[in-house]
Parts: structure tokens; C-alpha cells; sequence
């Protein structure tokens, strides 16, 4: 595959995401208030999108198996603790 496709076909992926994002954003009410789905599914794709932008803007899927591996957990915890945060206004709605 050549570099120009590849980049292509990466950015593609990125913008249909990026319209996931959005769907998912304004089906559950917008970020602040919205469900633990929505929340989950945005949380998803910017894993996701970040993954395509370190492997093929940033070249990363070039790199040893050991920097792919601590960017990826980086990532994963990050988003899981922002996940996390996000959740606490729902949770606390549930408990009221």
C-alpha cells in the first residue's frame, strides 16, 4: 500500500469516527448529562482515533513493540480514568 493511501485510508477512518463521535454525543443529550453509552462509545473512538494518529501521522507503528505497548496503556488508563469522571455526575443521578 502505498504512503499516500495509507494516510488516506487513515484519515478516513478518523472522520467516520469522528461522525460516531458526534452521534453518540447528541443521542445521549450532549457530554455533561448524557448516558454511560454515549459515554463509553466517545471514550471508544478517541481511543481509536488517537491509535490511527500515533501509528500513522506519528509513525509509531514503526517503533519497537515496547513504546507501542506503553503508549497504548498510557492511552487505555487515561481514558479509562476520564471515563470514570465522566460517569460520576450519572452515578450520582442514579443514587438521588
Amino acid at each position: 500500500m502505498t504512503e499516500e493511501r495509507r494516510l488516506f485510508r487513515a484519515w478516513l477512518i478518523l472522520m467516520s469516527l469522528t461522525l460516531v463521535s458526534l452521534l453518540a454525543a447528541f443521542g445521549g443529550e450532549g457530554i455533561e448529562g448524557g448516558s454511560a453509552l454515549s459515554l463509553a462509545v466517545l471514550m471508544g473512538t478517541a481511543f481509536i482515533k488517537t491509535r490511527q494518529v500515533l501509528d500513522h501521522f506519528l509513525d509509531l507503528r514503526e517503533a519497537r513493540a515496547g513504546w507501542r505497548a506503553f503508549f497504548t496503556l498510557l492511552l487505555a488508563g487515561l481514558l479509562l480514568i476520564l471515563l470514570g469522571v465522566g460517569l460520576i455526575p450519572t452515578l450520582m443521578q442514579e443514587a438521588t
